[in-house]
């Protein structure tokens, strides 16, 4: 999807780091998203129902990123949810998959790393259930492919 298109273009950042704030609401307003950015997941859940995709730092003052994407999922099931972490173990990544979680991205990462993470989460995976029916459509493993190519921050 081309970040353009007018119902599909804002993201929402939540990460108590104001540079990683900055920087990746900076990056992605480049590439032409409408970008919202908070410090904790309470702000987080006020301002999320206008975003097509929420970033999420897994470590987030509050409360971790896995519980708060539970959270979004079951209040706004079409809005495609990212994680970010310094931290990323095969554990986290096993649970943020069954979160329905599209996308992981170890820190620090490029901005074009993500920039190309926010399109293909709004193009190819809006929900975990389409996500699941284009797996099978194309014959996938369904073993979080759009991850597994961002957790490296490459």
């Amino acid at each position: 999807m081309n970040p353009g298109a007018s119902d599909r273009r804002t993201v929402l950042i939540a990460d108590d780091d104001e540079l990683m704030r900055w920087s990746a609401a900076e990056g992605l307003r480049e590439s032409g998203y409408s970008v919202e950015a908070v410090a904790n997941a309470r702000e987080a859940l006020l301002r999320c129902p206008d975003a097509a995709a929420i970033l999420l730092d897994q470590d987030l003052p509050d409360v971790d990123g896995l519980a708060l994407a539970d959270t979004l999922r079951l209040r706004h099931p079409r809005c495609a949810v990212l994680l970010m972490t310094a931290d990323l173990t095969p554990e986290l990544r096993r649970r943020a998959r069954e979160r329905g979680i599209v996308a992981v991205l170890r820190k620090p990462f490029s901005l074009e790393t993500l920039a190309g993470a926010i399109c293909q989460a709004l193009e190819h995976s809006p929900t975990p259930a389409a996500r699941r029916q284009r797996e099978d459509d194309d014959g996938a493993s369904g073993d979080g492919t759009l991850s597994r190519g961002l957790e490296s921050g490459s």
